[in-house]
């Protein structure tokens, strides 16, 4: 059976050990700091990518990842060529590529990977009773029950991929 893109695996680093509210603060500060700048300045925008790709490099090894688990993010190297290769082109007069088009698609496609790199590496070190505990810190977050709501998605998550791994069974069965 296929495991889920994010799914936990227990071990004793210090990534294991750190708060799962902490790591889904910095989860989304990488996120909303790469997907929330203007694209006028690309280059630096490359930049921060490679340095946000290098830290989570840093904490796949601290975390002790499997490395095969970077198989998980092909598809979206896959799915962004389609992306890049759709917007570059430009239908006018004539059909015409347009550059600046494709190096907007490729600095989408590597802040995708970039993010996805990063959420991987935390959600195969955080336990989903981990992200419940610490979201239920938050009074807020407490008052209208988003633990619950995760647990329940989750737990929804994985009778979906049962169905889906039941049904390819069968098909291949018959």
């Amino acid at each position: 059976m296929q495991e889920s893109l994010f799914s936990y695996k227990y071990n004793t680093t210090l990534l294991h050990k750190t708060s799962a509210l902490l790591k889904i603060i910095f989860l989304c500060f990488v996120s909303i700091r790469l997907f929330s700048q203007n694209e006028i300045d690309i280059l630096n925008l490359f930049f921060q990518c490679g340095f946000y790709f290098l830290l989570g490099c840093i904490l796949f090894f601290i975390g002790k990842v499997n490395f095969r688990n970077i198989k998980k993010l092909l598809f979206i190297p896959i799915i962004c060529s389609g992306i890049i290769l759709i917007s570059s082109i430009e239908f006018s007069d004539s059909i015409k590529f347009n550059f600046e088009n494709s190096i907007k698609g490729l600095l989408y496609a590597v802040r995708l990977f970039v993010t996805s790199f990063i959420a991987l590496i935390i959600f195969e070190t955080t336990s989903i009773y981990q992200l419940e505990n610490e979201l239920d810190k938050i009074p807020l977050f407490k008052k209208f029950k988003i633990s619950s709501h995760i647990r329940n998605y989750y737990e929804f998550l994985s009778k979906q991929k049962l169905f889906t791994f039941l049904t390819l069974d069968f098909f291949t069965k018959a």
